[in-house]
């Protein structure tokens, strides 16, 4: 009843997962709107993947069952192979037995009843070698189906499995190395592999039960540990065979041999023939007593029925030893139950097989065998009694055909394999509902994803677009639709979706580029070449030249399109020139012509009419030769062109200095003749060549420009190399400079850069023609620093450049000349000098680091390094201070020595490679300036530095100890004896300063001035000229004589007041026309302006002689005591003057004792400097030359 509702319930729920297919099949079918029989087509369809699905899974487990029997007979092949000559005959013959059996049991009628593998269960005997297990087999006296199927008959023992096959059951009897081993790794290799075979190919009942073999002959010679040892080895493959095949099924322990045991044959042969086939022995019907509490039962009751066997049959019995068999068993009970506890004990690690019953046997009675229960009896110790040869099976019979068979049903799954299994199945399910689940969301996301790609283009164009309305609208409606296909394809094409057979996208997007096509040729680009041929022609000359050079890049640049088209490669110009567009827009480029270079990609791109293109293509090649004819022999326009490329970036200082300042006026590059620039001409020149009819005249041509591109090219280089030292000028704060001086020393500094820029870009022209002689001093100069720069991430140069030089020299400065080999000694020299030039420039920059060390270093070695370089560039000429030699002299005098530093040795390296590399020539001097150029920029750096530490010294030394000197002691404060000016010039100062008859100016080391302020120089000269000492003051007598002004004056001055300012108090003579003196006493320190006042009725005149020598410049006005002003004297009162008619006025005084006071002479001022030298980071240009003597 049970398994009627399971089965009424599949059945319900197959029609309702067949009927919900239905309903998603409809809804399916009308949302695409397809016909509705199409929803019972794919139920169909469903239904035949299931049933298809189901066949084959049959198929494979029927093949792969049957795949069973081969492997076992492919096994037993390898036996035969491995046996010994004379033991393969026996062998081969068992396997063509069992093959013969097998081919019979597949086409018995047990194929009628199932799977002839399934039909009856299969029990494995199992136990060690010489246990009787075959004899128990063989002489169990059963009816077999196949009479020819046992094993062979003359071999001693089963080689690896005998398969029996019985009517009612399938016996494997196996060797008893599966259950002992021999071999431990080749008889487990064997093993193992007998398991996987097993529970692979009959997978859904492996063995229906185990029959594991004790021995009578173990028990009656062994002992309790032995039989727990031997119990645990048959534990270990009997969990090894549970877990193997993932099944727990019933084991039984059949005593063998018992006809060793003492009565057994007697006791037997008081039994009914019928009745010795019968079982003896006890099944654990319920399953609920543990292995050693069921063990003592059995054999209890084993004990029991062989007592009541003696009280039954003893009486009739001639022979006693028939009587002792139940006493001699019980004996043998503790041992047997040592080996159930060994087997069956239950413990945490391994499964717990079914002890299901105990039973006893005897297959064949020989030998001799003796009493244990006597053996204490002295007569009968060691008494043996001899066993009949008979084979009769003894309790066997009943035991193989009747209690195994009905035991089929009792083997189960073990909890891992369950627990496997479920798992398995579980998963295999949650994969199959997930790969389902996948499949419709993939089909949902490829119509979503199709949808989406489409939806932008139906929203900007709902309906057909009206073109045709002019050229600009037209190209702004184009270009929109360009721009929705291309991101419709790339919707559509966007990662790694399946389409899921959905075609409709890919079919609206060739339709759409179809169209777009169509329209593009018809409204944009016919259109457009049509104004743009008409406006050219209607151009002045001058304006069509101005426009030929972009007509022929913009015709070539669609060339290389189409040619790329034509051959399947990307195009060689990567952008699209757009100007030449302006003239389709009459002059004025609108903002939407710059999107047409990817309008017309995609025009050519997705055009299917290749002979339309090619006609295109043809019509554009004539008209780029008209344009070449056009512009003439002479190529050079090329270099313009590229110069307008805004793609193209021109070389400038930038490039190499540091710094956030602007280079004013300085060198550079035009885009042109750069490495870019002639890769952009030379693509140009290709598509020119392409186009051309007449290319062999072309190409002549092209090689005349190319040989005064090559020109031009090495001497822009030139000029900017010539004036690289610009880029100082970019270095606005001390930070700057010594960021840069920092990396003067290593191969990262921007002298070093431009070499290396200079190699790279020269290599790009060297093959067009013979380069100057002096271009090759970049490449061979660059070969140094690389072989430097491997040089410093080994072993050091002097030990290693000799030997690897001459092993790859030709390698790595194979650029030096053709004769390379025969100058491997300048080589080498040439390396050593750039090695010594690192390293000398790597010890000088530690002056830099301060303006102490600097100033230290140029204090003692100022002006006396590099010989090689003029030291002064001041004016010699004869006299004081004009002689040669001049700035060594006084290095010398300040300290300096005769050790070379490393200015001087850094100047020997460069000149060492200026003798090796180069050939001497005054064309090579702006690359050696480069060469130098690092160390110049030191000793400039240092150079400033040093200007910096002496403005604090001159502050220190000067301008704190005259801050209080008065001014007219100050002269000789600073210029005296002892003055400090003097000092500070002879001390600190005495190395930067030249001296020569015109006066003073700056030193000079390695062509860098010493940056002296010219405020500093002018004061050095002015100080020059002695000045007379002053004393601290005078006295002078003035006596006031009447005052006169013209006769017809119509007013005449009422008094004449004249004031002395002095601290201590004002001195004034007033004259009132009648005679008065007055001494005037005046101190230079202390007294200032004089002023004089004429006072007149109408107006007062003011007469000022300014400053401390104003009393001075008054006695010189009237040394010969009289002065005489006149109107214009007095601005402010001329008018006044005027009106009263007076033309002139005449001031008198008698003076005495002014000779001291008019002997005083005018020197000029004392302007004391703040900074004697400029210190701003930069390179102070305050080299000058005074006015001395003047």
């Amino acid at each position: 009843m049970a398994r009627m509702l399971i089965t009424a319930l599949k059945i319900f729920l197959l029609l309702v997962l067949v009927a919900a297919a239905g309903v998603g099949g409809v809804f399916l079918a009308r949302h695409f709107r397809w016909p509705d029989w199409t929803a019972a087509v794919m139920v169909a369809g469903l239904l035949a993947v299931v049933f298809l699905v189901l066949f084959v899974r049959r198929w494979f487990y029927r093949r792969r069952e049957a795949q069973f029997i081969k492997r076992v007979v492919a096994q037993d092949q390898k036996s035969v192979d491995a046996a010994p000559q004379h033991e393969r005959r026996r062998l081969t013959e068992l396997q063509e037995r069992w093959s013969a059996a097998v081919k019979l049991l597949k086409a018995s009628k047990l194929r009628g009843r199932g799977d002839p593998l399934y039909t009856l269960p299969w029990f494995m005997v199992f136990g060690e070698t010489a246990t009787g297990k075959s004899t128990a087999i063989s002489h169990a006296r059963l009816t077999t189906i196949l009479t020819d199927a046992g094993p062979a008959k003359g071999l001693a023992g089963t080689r690896n499995c005998d398969w029996w096959f019985f009517e009612e059951a399938v016996v494997l009897d196996t060797t008893g190395r599966y259950a002992i081993p021999l071999d431990q790794e080749a008889d487990r290799e064997e093993w193992e592999c007998f398991l996987t075979l097993l529970a692979r190919y009959r997978r859904r009942e492996p063995l229906s039960g185990l029959v594991v073999t004790l021995p009578a002959e173990r028990l009656l010679s062994g002992d309790a540990d032995s039989l727990a040892e031997y119990g645990r080895s048959i534990r270990l493959r009997v969990d090894q065979l549970m877990r193997g095949l993932g099944a727990k099924f019933p084991v039984y322990v059949l005593i063998t041999k018992m006809d060793l045991v003492l009565g057994m044959t007697a006791l037997c042969d008081l039994l009914p023939r019928e009745q010795r086939g019968q079982a003896m022995g006890l099944l654990n019907i319920e399953d609920r007593l543990l292995p050693e509490e069921f063990a003592g039962e059995a054999l209890g009751h084993i004990s029991r029925r062989l007592k009541d066997l003696r009280l039954l049959l003893g009486a009739g019995s001639g022979d006693g030893k028939a009587a002792l068999f139940p006493d001699e068993f019980e004996r043998l009970a503790p041992l047997i139950r040592a080996f159930v506890e060994g087997a069956f004990n239950e413990n945490p690690y391994q499964e717990t097989p079914f002890l299901r019953g105990i039973f006893i046997s005897s297959g064949r009675q020989s030998g001799m065998t003796s009493s244990g229960v006597l053996s204490s009896l002295e007569s009968l110790k060691g008494k043996q009694w001899r066993l009949p040869d008979t084979g009769r099976g003894l309790f066997l019979h009943d035991f193989f055909a009747a209690i195994l068979p009905r035991e089929r049903g009792l083997i189960r799954r073990i909890d891992e394999y369950l627990s496997w299994r479920t798992a398995t199945r579980s998963l295999g399910l949650l994969a199959w509902m997930l790969a389902m689940l996948a499949v419709i969301g993939l089909s949902s996301m490829a119509f979503v994803r199709i949808r989406q790609a489409m939806e932008p283009v139906r929203t900007a164009f709902p309906a057909t677009p009206r073109l045709g309305l002019g050229l600009g609208e037209d190209l702004v409606r184009m270009g929109q639709l360009r721009d929705r296909i291309a991101d419709m394809q790339k919707a559509l094409h966007k990662g790694l979706w399946p389409k899921m057979g959905f075609q409709q996208g890919n079919e609206a997007l060739v339709e759409l580029k179809r169209m777009y096509c169509a329209w593009f040729r018809q409204h944009t680009l016919n259109p457009m070449d049509k104004s743009m041929n008409a406006h050219f022609a209607s151009l002045s000359q001058h304006s069509r030249e101005e426009y030929l050079a972009k007509s022929l890049e913009y015709v070539i640049w669609r060339i290389d399109v189409l040619a790329a088209r034509e051959h399947g490669k990307a195009p060689k110009f990567g952008g699209g020139p757009v100007d030449m567009l302006a003239l389709a827009f009459g002059g004025q480029l609108p903002e939407v012509a710059a999107f047409f270079p990817d309008m017309y990609r995609s025009y050519v791109e997705w055009e299917e009419d290749t002979r339309l293109l090619d006609r295109e293509k043809r019509e554009l090649q004539a008209w780029a030769a008209h344009l070449v004819e056009a512009e003439g022999a002479n190529l050079h326009w090329l270099a313009e062109w590229a110069n307008a490329r805004p793609e193209l970036p021109a070389v400038t200082l930038d490039d190499f200095w540091p710094g956030l300042e602007v280079a004013h006026q300085g060198p550079r590059i035009s885009p042109a003749y750069t490495a870019k620039g002639k890769a952009a001409i030379e693509a140009l020149l290709s598509g020119l060549t392409e186009a051309v009819n007449d290319r062999g005249h072309f190409e002549a041509r092209s090689s005349t420009f190319w040989l005064w591109y090559q020109q031009r090219f090495h001497e822009e280089w030139k000029i900017f190399a010539m004036d690289f030292g610009l880029g100082l000028e970019k270095l606005a704060v001390r930070e700057d400079w010594l960021t840069a001086g920092a990396s003067m020393s290593t191969l990262d500094n921007p002298y070093f850069k431009l070499m290396q820029r200079m190699k790279t870009e020269f290599d790009s022209v060297e093959k067009i023609g013979t380069p100057p002689p002096w271009t090759n001093i970049p490449e061979r100069f660059v070969a140094l620093m690389e072989f430097y720069r491997s040089q410093q991430k080994t072993a050091t140069l002097e030990t290693k450049v000799e030997g690897e030089l001459k092993v790859g020299a030709a390698a790595v400065f194979g650029s030096f000349d053709e004769h390379v080999h025969s100058r491997m000694d300048k080589i080498v020299q040439a390396t050593t000098a750039f090695k010594d030039y690192m390293k000398q420039l790597g010890a000088f920059q530690p002056v830099t680091a301060s303006k102490d060390a600097a100033f230290r270093f140029a204090f003692r070695h100022f002006g006396t390094a590099g010989s090689g370089v003029a030291q002064d560039s001041g004016p010699q000429q004869g006299g004081k201070g004009g002689q040669s030699g001049q700035a060594g002299q006084q290095a010398q005098a300040a300290g300096g020595d005769s050790q070379p530093t490393a200015v001087d040795l850094a100047v020997t390296a460069v000149n060492r490679m200026r003798l090796l590399l180069g050939d001497g020539k005054p064309v090579e001097e702006p690359i050696w300036q480069i060469v130098n150029g690092p160390l110049i920029y030191l000793v400039t750096l240092a150079t400033d530095e040093s200007a910096c530490a002496l403005n604090q010294l001159w502050e220190a030394q000067v301008l704190s100890e005259v801050r209080n000197v008065p001014e007219s002691e100050q002269w000789e404060a600073l210029f005296g004896q002892k003055g400090l000016v003097n000092a500070f010039v002879d001390g600190p100062a005495k190395p930067f300063l030249r001296r020569n008859s015109r006066g003073w100016y700056c030193g000079n080391w390695m062509g860098v001035p010493f940056p002296f302020e010219v405020s500093f120089l002018q004061f050095l000269d002015a100080g020059a000229l002695k000045r007379q000492q002053l004393q601290p003051k005078y006295t002078v007598r003035l006596e006031a004589l009447p005052t006169n002004v013209n006769i017809d004056a119509k007013s005449e001055p009422n008094y004449v007041s004249l004031k002395l300012q002095c601290a201590s108090k004002t001195q004034q003579l007033t004259n009132y026309n009648y005679q008065d003196s007055l001494e005037f006493v005046w101190e230079p320190n202390t007294c200032g302006d004089v002023t004089m006042e004429i006072v007149f009725r109408e107006a007062t005149l003011k007469k000022t002689w300014p400053g401390p020598f104003g009393f001075r410049d008054f006695l010189r006005d009237f040394r010969n005591g009289r002065q005489v002003f006149v109107p214009r004297d007095f601005p402010d009162r001329q008018g006044v003057l005027e009106t009263l008619g007076v033309t002139s006025i005449q001031v008198n005084y008698n003076i005495s004792g002014a000779g001291a006071v008019l002997n005083l002479s005018d020197y000029p001022a004392l302007r004391l400097p703040q900074n004697v030298a400029t210190c701003t980071g930069g390179l102070g240009a305050g080299g000058g030359q005074g006015g001395g003597g003047q």
